[in-house]
């Protein structure tokens, strides 16, 4: 269970922050998602997939950031 749940610094769970999809349930097997624009040749495929990867990447990384900036703030107010 805790890998499918959002941290709240990252605000991602650790599955989609490593893969950049949340992973497969038993509820998506009742209700699949609508399938996505995927480019099918392999080369813009993979440019697809990188391009996601360094935005989710980027994403993180600012929410990292913001977190670690509430957390300063917090421990140090005295």
């Amino acid at each position: 269970a805790y890998i499918h749940v959002p941290h709240s610094s990252t605000g991602v769970s650790p599955f989609e922050a490593i893969h950049s999809y949340q992973p497969r349930t038993l509820m998506d097997l009742n209700f699949p998602a609508i399938a996505q624009d995927i480019p099918r040749d392999a080369r813009d495929n993979a440019s697809h997939i990188k391009q996601i990867l360094e935005e989710t990447k980027k994403d993180i990384l600012q929410r990292i950031s913001i977190a670690q900036q509430r957390q300063s703030e917090y421990y140090n107010r005295n």
